[in-house]
């Protein structure tokens, strides 16, 4: 957040969606104004435990739209985010970098398999494009959850500047997208900004340019 608020915005909303949860942090004058406990940061929408790869999809909801039908879906470990991040392009095989769900390749044809199974099916008993489809319902069910906590906290301080980073920051831009049609809102990507590999690891990052800057400062001052 330091790093953000003196290179970027002082008064923004830091996003920060990783492989397992995403953080959602009000800048104000520079300062990070999210609360202190992972608790506090749960009751008050700046903590989503929902990440690109982790989060099994039941935990998403527990039933969905399939041919036309809403459905109810199985709560075992079937499948993951991981798995409709991958097949809807938000990431690559070599970010999927957790264990998958049944141990078998973290590449679309199995991930299609594994998002079968949340029916209790395989693509046997339905086509690819209807595992595609299951993804996207859960994909919709993921973007309403990060927009509807990013809306919330800026409401709650007036930010309507928005800095996204880490390894989902495709999906933020998804989840985000309705805000800037307002042009009330402008979403920052890290990425865009400094390069994948700084998105990935930008705490590492912001560390060393803070690290880096203070030294500097106190060479210029002897």
């Amino acid at each position: 957040a330091e790093f953000v608020s003196q290179n970027i915005d002082k008064n923004c909303i830091l996003v920060d969606m990783g492989s397992t949860t995403t953080d959602i942090i009000p800048i104000v004058d520079g300062k990070a104004a999210s609360n202190k406990t992972d608790l506090e940061r749960l009751m008050n929408n700046e903590l989503l435990y929902v990440g690109s790869l982790r989060t099994p999809l039941s935990f998403l909801s527990n039933k969905i739209m399939f041919k036309d039908t809403i459905t109810n879906v199985s709560s075992e470990y079937f499948a993951i985010t991981g798995d409709i991040s991958l097949v809807l392009d938000k990431i690559t095989e070599m970010d999927y970098s957790c264990d998958t769900p049944d141990g078998k390749p973290a590449d679309k044809r199995n991930s299609l398999i594994r998002i079968s199974k949340v029916l209790c099916s395989d693509l046997n008993q339905i086509s690819a494009d209807e595992s595609i489809n299951i993804a996207i319902e859960y994909y919709k069910i993921l973007i309403d959850l990060i927009l509807e906590n990013v809306k919330k906290v800026s409401e709650k301080y007036g930010l309507k500047n928005i800095v996204i980073t880490g390894l989902g920051e495709e999906i933020l831009k998804d989840a985000l997208s309705e805000l800037t049609k307002s042009n009330e809102f402008n979403i920052i990507s890290i990425k865009e900004r400094y390069g994948k590999d700084v998105s990935l690891a930008t705490p590492s990052f912001s560390v060393s340019i803070l690290l880096k800057n203070e030294l500097n400062a106190k060479l210029n001052r002897s």
